[in-house]
């Protein structure tokens, strides 16, 4: 069970920030004015449905990481928890349809290659 949580939890926040990312695209960005008038910024925040649906996500990811510290050592569970750093730029191109250059894509395979290193049983 703890292990399969160790997936969901990097899986749960990629999720949220994909809904996070759609919301915030709904809002529209963010300018100084904006910033001038925080209470419209936060009531347009705090009502659009996606948002509110990546703060649930993130809630229950968070739940689960601290099921996880619990039973796992902090220096085994967050390297793998940084699969977020390969799930999300993965999803944003095929989700979101973003543009992700080779440099980027370099980083990604040098990510995964660390996690490998990082999450091998000992």
């Amino acid at each position: 069970m703890r292990f399969v949580l160790i997936f969901c939890v990097p899986l749960i926040s990629t999720l949220g920030l994909l809904l996070l990312k759609m919301g915030m695209n709904q809002v529209g960005p963010v300018t100084r004015a904006d910033l001038q008038s925080l209470f419209v910024l936060f009531v347009s925040v705090s009502t659009n449905p996606l948002i509110l649906s990546a703060v649930a996500l993130f809630v229950a990811s968070f739940l689960m990481l601290l099921i996880l510290l619990s039973s796992f050592d902090l220096s085994y569970t967050y390297p793998l928890l940084a699969s977020i750093y390969i799930l999300v730029p993965l999803a944003s191109r095929v989700v979101l349809g973003e543009q992700i250059p080779m440099f980027r894509w370099m980083g990604i395979f040098i990510i995964s290659v660390g996690l490998i290193v990082a999450g091998w049983p000992d």
